[in-house]
């Protein structure tokens, strides 16, 4: 299964060996949407299924203590590799292969359709979490799509060691340790999961 290391490691390459403003740009909505759909974990509470039933066993022993819904395997395929094929193969190229796209696309969905039935035969995921987890990254997906040109400017602004981009580089940092102390607290007043024991 495709997770979040995984695909920062892609990413990293990305930024190495290809266009480094679109690789910086596709990392910093990732890790942003990533954030986004671990808060989600936290509000939703949403249980695996060994967790509710004894009879759901684990492939291996492969538990994860982590909320499941909204799945981040999922996000990291829906949105990074969808969000790069429309970077490189569409939105920023003198001419689009319509072929490679469709090609890339189908691809993308059929590694989402297999990634969640892992999921599930692993029993770490029920079929609605995979919907949610779909539609919330289709969501942030058209999002990040629809404003393509203003995020490309703010992430020129803060991806170069200019002396404007210092303001803006600071207001991401004061929103990014915001966001993480709002995580802390809203984890902090969560129960520790003991509703779903039997």
């Amino acid at each position: 299964m495709l997770d979040s290391k995984a695909t920062l490691l892609f990413g990293v390459l990305l930024y190495l060996f290809t266009d480094s403003l679109l690789a910086f740009k596709s990392l910093i909505l990732y890790t942003f949407g990533l954030y986004i759909m671990i808060f989600l974990k936290i509000m939703y509470n949403s249980p695996r299924p060994f967790w509710v039933n004894s009879e759901v066993n684990t492939f291996n022993g492969a538990c994860k203590f982590d909320f499941a819904s909204p799945s981040v395997h999922i996000f990291s395929v829906i949105f990074f590799w969808s969000y790069n094929i429309f970077n490189y193969q569409v939105k920023y190229v003198r001419e689009t292969n319509r072929k490679l796209v469709t090609f890339l696309i189908i691809l993308v969905a059929c590694i989402t359709i297999t990634n969640l039935i892992i999921m599930m035969l692993f029993g770490l995921l029920y079929i609605y979490q995979g919907v949610i987890t779909f539609l919330y990254s289709l969501t942030y997906l058209v999002f990040c799509i629809n404003f393509e040109n203003e995020i490309f400017n703010l992430c020129e602004k803060i991806g170069f060691i200019i002396r404007t981009s210092r303001r803006f580089k600071f207001h991401l940092m004061f929103i990014c340790i915001g966001l993480l102390l709002l995580q802390l607290l809203i984890s902090s007043t969560q129960q520790d999961g003991s509703q779903w024991q039997n």
